[in-house]
């Protein structure tokens, strides 16, 4: 079995896009591979700042000769789809056979003998395609070089089992061979390798470590020594740990010193400065609050241990945070109140109007979307118009990740309420999906009523995501809005609110119809629903029964409704009720399509069987008992399914031994209206129908 090594070696590749790149070579390699007939035992792909490659084992020594099957159109298909298929082949149609498929007919299959190629042919073509087709989020052309790419290509390792594999590319200037460098700085010169484990083992002696998970380990490894030695502990941050691990080849970590002046800013301003604009780990005490310490993970091992690298980036860290001081005291001499003023002047968007105008929304909306002790409700009004005051901050205008979280500090100084700054800082929460929802009324209110106007606003103006472009985040906020309502347990109807924030717009903002909006906003939270839905492990078809045309946009009663019936339809007993189910509405469906006029108006007064009484009675019964369900808050679902369960038994001694279709007409369409009945009230508490398809 044959080994290939492939190497992309290049310029620095952006962090962010290594581990994309990483996955990408993998699904080109192993789809090009399975299409030339090629096996293999595994394919691993590797990611460094400078390198981009993968190790394929267990090829085989030569490609077999093997048979190439197409199918055709249909015998006897429009000509133009026959000739097209022909010229595709490259054939006659003499060279074809018919063949038959059972059950679709008969179809023209071609066949074609593919001569071997050896292996190495086919691995110069692959890895030719691969670099040809290969997408990065942004691509560069620089000198006289023909080909873009993420950054300058250098050189590449292709090697069949210490031979060197050709890559035709249109540039002369990247090299194709068994040479690489090592690290940058620490060991520039050229290496020359024979295989994949002589690869890995040089490149490591050259200070190069190939796996990202193992550059990793060894960040948190050196991060958690260096912060025991001073009874520290490291803030964990996995998207930080991969992205630095995506800027070094060699990780040295190193521990730096914050000057205690700064330690008097907010704690979030000393993480983002350090983590936004310097890569920096933020360093804890034993109680979890901010020690005066970062981690900065080098990409180098100097003689003096490190220490002038230390000292630049101290230096570095002290002027960030010295404009944060800076704009920390500019800012507290002015009111929350104050800096909101100027918000009627800051255009949120030009269809949309100023941001004042959004808080006067919100102020006016937060009621409607507040469930709690109406004495806080002051206080979400309070916050209400307060809550993007930050926006004209020093600090928010240079550092913009603190916005919301500014506005709860400056609410605080300026003496509100504990609830009216902790709102603040929540509503622009949840930020993703790991993100903690707000779980106090007020922070609730302000998330909810902020995100609602946002959502109305822009879809009155015409202007909703498209495929994936969501420049807004429009996406995100639904997706808010449904965690907030569903893990708070909220008795509220999405129509209700979008409803009320649709009144709230100004006659400024040329709006979509009412209605027409209205409804696309509503199915664009169906599908997000859908989707949530999903993540949680309900199955699509009971899903679709819940959130149907008719859907409230009652987020919690439909999870309560999806709940029940997925535990009901898990029970043999719920099978049988909807096979019984099935069978009604089927002969209720064939009888309207013959056009029989029915209606759930039974006279009991035609029954001729025991068992039709006996259903009708059930049905009766039942659509009496579930008013009152339904009167119960919360609404008990559980019980509804169970009183639906409990029909089964009668339906099926209906169809057992009932005759629907009885030669007296009246004794006929009067069963037929008794299973219609049984239908309407089966669906009134979900869609049914959907689940019998």
């Amino acid at each position: 079995m044959a080994h290939y090594l492939l190497e992309l070696f290049m310029e620095e590749i952006p962090a962010r896009m290594q581990k994309k790149a990483a996955e990408q070579l993998k699904d080109l390699f192993e789809l090009k591979l399975l299409r030339e007939g090629l096996s293999f035992s595994a394919l691993e792909t590797f990611v460094t700042p400078r390198r981009l490659g993968a190790s394929v084992t267990g090829l085989p020594s030569h490609q077999a000769e093997r048979i190439e099957e197409k199918k055709g159109p249909r015998v006897g298909s429009d000509e133009r789809a026959l000739r097209g298929f022909l010229e595709s082949i490259g054939a006659t149609l003499d060279a074809c056979e018919e063949r038959e498929i059972p059950g679709k007919g008969t179809f023209y299959f071609f066949q074609q003998k593919i001569q071997a190629k050896s292996v190495a042919s086919i691995l110069s073509q692959i890895v030719t395609e691969i670099i040809q087709e290969f997408q990065w989020p942004k691509s560069m052309r620089w000198g006289s070089y023909a080909m873009t790419w993420v950054r300058p290509l250098r050189s590449i390792i292709s090697l069949l089992d210490n031979e060197i594999v050709p890559i035709s590319l249109e540039d002369p200037h990247v090299l194709v061979g068994r040479s690489t460098h090592g690290h940058r700085f620490l060991s520039p010169a050229m290496i020359s390798v024979e295989n994949f484990k002589d690869y890995k083992e040089k490149l490591a002696k050259h200070f190069v470590i190939i796996d990202a998970a193992e550059r990793s380990q060894k960040i948190v490894e050196q991060l958690r020594q260096l912060c025991e030695e001073k009874g520290l502990q490291v803030k964990e941050d996995p998207t930080l740990l991969q992205e630095v691990t995506g800027l070094v080849e060699w990780p040295v970590v190193l521990m730096g010193t914050i000057d205690a002046r700064f330690m008097a800013l907010p704690p979030e301003v000393l993480e983002i400065t350090m983590k936004t604009h310097q890569k920096y780990f933020s360093i804890l005490n034993k109680h979890r609050v901010s020690a005066p310490y970062f981690g900065v993970v080098a990409n180098m091992e100097t003689i003096d241990q490190g220490v002038q690298i230390v000292e630049g980036n101290e230096r570095v860290l002290r002027a960030r945070l010295a404009d944060a001081e800076f704009f920390w005291t500019q800012d507290q001499k002015k009111s929350l109140e104050d800096w909101s003023k100027g918000l009627n002047t800051v255009v949120f968007h030009e269809k949309i109007g100023s941001v004042g105008d959004r808080i006067s929304r919100v102020k006016s909306l937060v009621p409607s979307c507040f469930f709690g002790d109406k004495t806080h409700l002051v206080h979400a009004e309070t916050a209400a118009s307060l809550f993007k005051g930050d926006l004209l901050t020093g600090m928010v205008g240079e550092f913009p990740e603190v916005q919301g979280i500014m506005g709860s500090y400056y609410a605080s100084q300026s003496g509100h309420d504990p609830l009216v700054a902790e709102a603040i800082r929540q509503h622009y929460a949840p930020l993703g999906p790991s993100d903690a929802v707000p779980t106090h009324p007020v922070s609730i209110a302000l998330a909810l009523a902020d995100k609602i106007d946002m959502l109305v606003s822009f879809w009155a103006a015409g202007i909703t995501p498209t495929g994936s472009k969501d420049p807004y985040a429009l996406r995100r906020s639904a997706l808010g809005v449904i965690r907030i309502i569903f893990e708070n347990n909220l008795p509220v109807s999405l129509e209700s609110l979008f409803s009320r924030a649709y009144d709230l717009l100004p006659k400024s903002i040329e709006k979509e119809d009412r209605t027409k909006c209205l409804l696309s906003l509503k199915e664009f939270f169906a599908a997000r629903f859908n989707v949530f839905l999903k993540g949680a492990g309900f199955d699509l078809a009971s899903i679709e029964a819940v959130i149907s045309k008719k859907w409230d946009g009652n987020i919690q009663k439909s999870h309560d409704i999806l709940k029940a019936l997925s535990d009901l339809l898990n029970t043999q007993v719920g099978q049988d009720l909807m096979t019984a189910y099935k069978r009604a509405a089927n002969s209720v469906d064939q009888a309207l399509r013959s056009g029989i006029v029915m209606s759930d108006l039974v006279d009991n007064s035609l029954f001729v069987e025991e068992e039709e009484s006996d259903l009708f009675a059930a049905v009766t019964t039942l659509s009496l008992d579930i008013p009152e369900f339904l009167k119960e808050q919360p609404i008990h679902y559980v019980g509804i399914m169970q009183r639906l369960a409990a029909l089964r038994p009668y339906m099926d001694a209906f169809f057992d031994k009932v005759t629907v279709q009885a030669d007296d007409p009246r004794v006929r369409v009067n069963r037929l209206n008794l299973l219609y009945l049984v239908r309407t009230l089966m669906d009134s508490i979900t869609d049914f129908s959907s689940l019998s398809r």
